[in-house]
């Protein structure tokens, strides 16, 4: 290959960093918002080139590598991020990379090419899809896997942030709530109606019109989700809060979650599913 343009270099590397650092998200249950991961998907695609320097031994380029996902995961997830956000964004990235590093020693195609862990590509629109659903489906596989071995024990406490409201209350990490929005594929937290009156303002049964009309006006993307228990099946108002934490006593953990509130009004307290900590 002759020529590398740069603005497709930038571009190509802008796509696959914007969804290398959702898969991340996913994989880590954490919260991923468009702005930051767009601000954080140009940064790692300026990186990208490393590809006009001269190629470096494979050591230098990995530890070259890992430096700069430093703070493009944290432009993309905040201050509260952690050592192993940083590592499953760079196995991630590295996974791809060899991938692609694969696929050039054994078709070589013409208009592709690959160093230092960046790659340039003359891409097709329908190649990039067909690429970026199959990733998908993969990420959504290996979190099922890892979901399916997660155990977990422990004292914990939930702190939501709704706006300048901020509540916190105790919570139990049971692997019995399966409880997951269908139409984002987030986890949903169960907590009781009573702690999150000063949150969401909640007044009244939620069978009540008013009541409900009123709790949408304070919490973003709220509606009904059906949910199935042991003793009947029923519908869950749920909603996107600005902030969740899960804090753990013993350890000291903060971790930032993806999730959905739920709004119980007979529970206590709140109920999460202990996937949320891997």
């Amino acid at each position: 290959m002759r020529y590398i343009y740069v603005d497709v270099l930038l571009i190509l590397n802008l796509y696959v960093n914007y969804f290398l650092l959702r898969a991340t998200g996913r994989l880590m249950h954490l919260p991923c918002r468009r702005k930051r991961c767009i601000a954080a998907a140009v940064a790692g695609s300026l990186c990208s080139l490393t590809i006009f320097l001269p190629p470096m031994h494979w050591a230098l380029c990995t530890v070259l590598r890992f430096a700069m996902a430093v703070p493009v995961v944290w432009i993309c997830f905040g201050r509260r991020m952690r050592l192993r956000d940083v590592a499953c964004f760079f196995v991630v990235s590295m996974g791809f990379g060899g991938v692609m590093l694969a696929v050039s020693l054994w078709r070589r195609p013409a208009g592709m090419a690959f160093n230092n862990a960046s790659l340039y590509l003359d891409f097709s629109p329908a190649c990039l899809l067909i690429c970026t659903v199959a990733a998908y489906a993969l990420t959504c596989g290996i979190r099922f896997l890892v979901d399916r071995s997660t155990v977990t024990a422990g004292h914990y406490r939930i702190v939501i942030r709704q706006g300048e409201r901020v509540i916190g209350m105790d919570a139990l990490a049971d692997s019995g709530n399966l409880l997951t929005d269908r139409f984002s594929g987030k986890p949903v937290i169960l907590c009781g109606g009573a702690e999150l009156e000063q949150l969401v303002q909640l007044k009244g049964e939620l069978t009540d019109p008013a009541a409900y009309a009123a709790m949408t006006m304070h919490c973003r993307g709220m509606r009904l989700i059906p949910c199935a228990t042991v003793t009947g099946s029923g519908v869950v108002p749920v909603f996107t809060p600005d902030e969740v934490l899960i804090c753990e006593a013993g350890t000291g953990l903060r971790k930032p979650v993806d999730a959905l509130i739920g709004i119980q009004q007979e529970r206590e307290g709140a109920i999460f599913n202990p996937k949320l900590l891997i």
